[in-house]
């Protein structure tokens, strides 16, 4: 199985855990004592966030074609890879 399939189960698990995060927060009752309780469950959700971005990120770099120090696609413009090996640019 490739990495972006794994990702990509991983981001689908991480947005199970955010709705249930969600569902946690908003229904602990709204009193003084539940602050703390509050406080922790938001840190874990902001937590998630952040951790969904990197992925997210992750998975749509892994869509874009590798590209050389000089901003040009690794197999420009010969399209056998090898281009930049061979010293043909």
């Amino acid at each position: 199985m490739d990495y972006v399939k794994i990702l990509n189960m991983i981001h689908d698990k991480l947005t199970e855990i955010e709705g249930q995060l969600d569902d946690a927060y908003y229904s602990l009752p709204d009193y003084n004592a539940n602050t703390d309780s509050q406080g922790y469950i938001d840190g874990a959700r902001c937590d998630l966030y952040h951790l969904k971005d990197e992925i997210e990120k992750t998975i749509l770099d892994s869509n874009k074609e590798p590209m050389g120090p000089d901003g040009l696609p690794l197999n420009f413009p010969f399209k056998d890879g090898e281009g930049r090996l061979k010293d043909n640019n």
